[in-house]
């Protein structure tokens, strides 16, 4: 019985164990449809407050402008962005836009 006990052993030591599974994501499905599109942002929305300040449109953007601009929209944030400036594309109704041309004037207002 015990020299059956030490072969059982030994068979176990030589047995192959198989490779863990892959936590890697799978690619999809050819022909799996593709993931739905994120909703669009709410048209019209103005919780920062965009309309407030929209004659400041085709102003020259100065700090001092853009701090009017925040203060008079009462928006909890603002960005300012150029003509070839990278833009996050997250939504957020709170953030007051601004976009300016090519020569520093106000292009939009935006909740975005």
């Amino acid at each position: 019985m015990a020299a059956l006990a030490t072969l059982a052993g030994c068979a176990a030591q030589g047995e192959a164990r198989p490779e863990p599974a892959s936590t890697s994501p799978r690619p999809p499905l050819p022909g799996a449809p593709p993931p739905p599109p994120p909703p669009p942002a709410p048209v019209g929305s103005d919780a920062c407050g965009a309309s407030k300040v929209a004659s400041y449109i085709g102003v020259q953007r100065t700090d001092e402008v853009i701090a009017k601009i925040k203060s008079a929209s009462g928006a909890q944030a603002l960005r300012v962005v150029g003509p070839h400036d990278a833009m996050t594309m997250d939504f957020r109704e709170d953030r007051l836009t601004v976009t300016t041309d090519e020569a520093g004037r106000i292009k939009t207002l935006r909740c975005v």
